[in-house]
């Protein structure tokens, strides 16, 4: 009578060792199943980059170059603010405003923009 407890202890730890076991293949299985579906589902909605922001970049910074860059004069007729006053706004932009290049957009790009839509009442 004293050896049956140890037997069924003996036997509940396999069934628990067992249980443990297939607990741990079936998280195996589903892991790599959604890791597989996943990748699949990448495959199917992989778009390439679109590279009209790189050709399109060189055309913007000339736009601007002419806004801002080409003279005193020009500026001033584009965005009623000299030169020196557009890099001192970029510059306080990003030191205290905290004002970041984007993908799409460098800084004084963005500033040049902006004064140019409220100087000249436009839309964007």
């Amino acid at each position: 009578m004293a050896r049956l407890p140890l037997i069924v202890q003996s036997e509940r730890r396999k069934r628990i060792g067992l249980a443990m076991t297939i607990w741990l293949q079936m998280c195996i299985v589903a892991s790599w199943f959604l890791v597989t579906l996943g990748a699949i589902h990448s495959l199917h909605t992989y778009r390439p980059r679109i590279r009209s922001y790189i050709l399109d970049f060189y055309a913007k910074r000339d736009y601007v170059k002419r806004l801002v860059y080409a003279s005193d004069e020009t500026c001033i007729e584009q965005v009623r603010i000299n030169r020196i006053t557009i890099f001192k706004i970029c510059e306080m932009l990003q030191t205290l405003g905290g004002l970041k290049s984007s993908r799409n957009m460098l800084v004084d790009e963005q500033v040049a923009t902006f004064l140019h839509i409220i100087s000249h009442h436009l839309k964007n």
